[in-house]
């Protein structure tokens, strides 16, 4: 009896079991060119358990040209590769794991398709066997390295090259490069995942199947996952690394670490203390660096800002729109974005990764629990009604640009040509030379730096507050002061000195020390 579904005078070639090439998987009728009726009618489960045993067995062939035939192909009669042993464990990876793995489930599949009358059902095997599957994660993630390695190869070694070509020729690779079969094995999980969607799919509602098949699915999807989270990351790190061959300047060789990922990068406006100037921002799972444009495509790294630490904040009381600030433990700025959507992309970008650097910080070291916090708004020296958590002297201040005001935020006198404009390290604000003479250690910048007069008695007054006894600082008002201590006198003279130091001007050569003694 022929097939129902096409015309008798199509012609089509006839599967091995029996069954139409056209119908294959609607009727259990022969070829349509005239074969007769070959067995009883199937459901349409058992002709999909039927391709996943059938795909494997292309599958576990090609396993096997690659493992054995191949490999024989390509070495001398001693059987040690023309390329070395190194070369070849770079181009076949963990094919012999594979082959083993894959010959065992497909032993297993044959057996039950022969007694399927008598147990219909592969889920039970594929769930037995799908943990293994990870053994394809090393390598489908080493397969471009793989491929290079075959690549360079060819070009290294002439009878290298003359052995693959005779190899392909022959009839066990019908007509198909090596690199094909190379690149069946990473399409064969995405197959598996396929294949059993649509098993269950078929399946009965009622089925014993249908648990152990949904179990092997997640299993296999699971595996699939992990692949493709390799592959991420293994675009990433190519990205990261052709990001630091783009770099030049101090620290540009370093951009490249273990679990370092790419997140984002955008050019934008830094608000100088003159004019705008364009920079060049890439985002990392744990530093920002701070770049600027050279010709040829390459980047000059100005500064490797770590997240620790680091707030960011939407500027409002500012005479430019899109504005936002970045205030860090090495460096603080404020950018412009071109349109609020960008600004908004940003700074919610970076309050992301600020996050999860701190979570990262807190998973591995419970103790900074409570001690590292998350992005907040920061408070901007300078910008009125700005609240926040900005710590003078632990954190670089956003400077005030010069266009922005026209006297001294100190003394309000009025800026001219010589009463010049100047900043200060701790605070950001524009003075003039004499609001911003003195002198102090700033520990974000490590050495002693001009700051103005308010933030020289704000960082005076926290020194020798941490030197004086929490029972002495909480003491209640009205009860007699105790006496000071030694530590706090001397430090109220040196607060004396440093002002009168930074104000003195040097009087000739000091005396030798022997002459002191």
């Amino acid at each position: 009896m022929g097939c129902d579904l096409v015309g008798a005078d199509s012609c089509c070639w006839l599967d091995p079991s029996g069954y139409c090439c056209c119908c294959f998987f609607v009727c259990g009728y022969g070829c349509c060119c005239g074969v007769q009726e070959v067995g009883p009618l199937r459901p349409k489960v058992y002709h999909i358990a039927r391709e996943i045993v059938t795909t494997e067995e292309t599958f576990v062939r090609g396993l096997y040209l690659l493992h054995v035939e191949f490999r024989g192909a390509v070495s001398d009669p001693g059987g040690k590769p023309y390329v070395g042993e190194e070369t070849m464990a770079r181009i076949l990876q963990n094919t012999e794991q594979l082959f083993l793995f894959n010959s065992g489930l497909l032993t297993q599949l044959q057996k039950r398709i022969e007694k399927w009358d008598a147990c219909a059902k592969i889920g039970d095997i594929m769930k037995q066997n799908a943990p293994f599957l990870r053994l394809y994660t090393p390598y489908i993630q080493n397969f471009d390295s793989a491929m290079k390695a075959l690549d360079d190869a060819t070009r290294r070694s002439s009878i290298f090259e003359k052995k693959i070509r005779e190899f392909e020729r022959k009839a066990i690779c019908n007509n198909l490069p090596v690199s094909a079969y190379m690149l069946e094995t990473v399409q064969r999980i995405p197959r598996y995942k396929l294949l059993l969607n649509d098993y269950i799919k078929h399946l009965p509602e009622d089925s014993n199947d249908k648990q152990d098949a949904t179990d092997a699915l997640a299993i296999v999807s699971s595996v699939a996952a992990h692949v493709n989270e390799g592959f991420k990351k293994k675009d990433n790190f190519q990205r990261v690394l052709d990001i630091q061959r783009k770099l030049t300047g101090k620290g540009s060789e370093d951009i490249v670490k273990p679990g370092r990922e790419f997140l984002k990068q955008g050019k934008l406006l830094k608000v100088c203390r003159k004019d705008l100037q364009p920079r060049v921002l890439f985002l990392f799972s744990d530093v920002l660096l701070y770049t600027h444009e050279l010709p040829a495509g390459q980047y000059g790294l100005d500064s490797t800002l770590p997240l620790t630490g680091m707030r960011v904040a939407e500027l409002l009381a500012t005479q430019y729109k899109h504005a936002f600030t970045v205030v860090s433990t090495r460096k603080s700025f404020q950018l412009l974005a071109e349109t609020e959507e960008e600004r908004d992309d940003w700074l919610q970008s970076l309050k992301n990764a600020i996050r999860d650097t701190v979570r990262k910080q807190v998973s591995f070291d419970p103790q900074l629990h409570g001690r590292v916090q998350a992005p907040s708004e920061v408070a901007v020296p300078g910008q009125s009604g700005s609240g926040g958590d900005f710590v003078l002297g632990e954190m670089a201040p956003v400077w005030i640009s010069d266009d922005s005001v026209s006297m001294c935020m100190g003394c309000m006198t009025h800026f001219t040509v010589t009463r010049r404009r100047h900043h200060c390290r701790s605070c950001g604000k524009v003075l003039c030379g004499k609001c911003s003479s003195l002198t102090h250690h700033l520990n974000y910048l490590k050495k002693i730096a001009r700051v103005c007069s308010n933030c020289f008695d704000a960082l005076e007054g926290k020194e020798m507050g941490s030197l004086l006894p929490s029972t002495e600082r909480e003491e209640p008002l009205g009860e007699e002061e105790p006496e000071e201590s030694s530590d706090v006198k001397s430090k109220v003279k040196r607060r004396k000195s440093l002002r009168w130091q930074s104000k003195r001007k040097p009087v000739g050569a000091k005396l030798p020390t022997i002459l002191t003694e």
